[in-house]
């Protein structure tokens, strides 16, 4: 078996073959095979997506067949922001963040206030009657 030998450095992967004019990791063609012309049609059918699906129509009491089939396909699709630590967009939500715990810690006091001069005494020794 003839042993295939690796590179030593990027240099030797651009070195062309006069002969084919191609890398010396690429398939060596005829010429026949290079005056060959190949012709691909290219669709965005799905593969995996039912041919036609049947579904029972209540309105006209039948089964019909429904040729529109959705082909679209997501094969990642994730919500959310990624934002880095460093950037400015992050300082400004743990501002906005840091200031919505304040206004609540605030609010929630000032009507702990409220509900004490009302009822004249702590908030926290009331009890909910049902």
């Amino acid at each position: 078996m003839e042993e295939i030998s690796e590179p030593d450095n990027d240099e030797d992967l651009n070195v062309m073959d006069p002969a084919n004019m191609g890398g010396i990791d690429q398939e060596q063609l005829t010429a026949e095979e290079k005056e060959e012309q190949i012709i691909k049609n290219l669709n965005s059918n799905n593969p995996q997506a039912p041919h036609n699906i049947v579904q029972f129509s209540f309105k006209d009491r039948i089964y019909k067949t429904n040729d529109n089939v959705e082909h679209m396909v997501f094969h990642v699709n994730m919500d959310g922001n990624i934002v880095q630590k460093e950037s400015d967009d992050h300082r400004d939500q743990q501002e906005y963040l840091e200031t919505k715990k304040r206004l609540e810690k605030e609010m929630l006091s000032a009507m702990n206030k409220e509900i004490a001069n009302m009822e004249g005494g702590d908030p926290r020794k009331f009890h909910q009657i049902l």
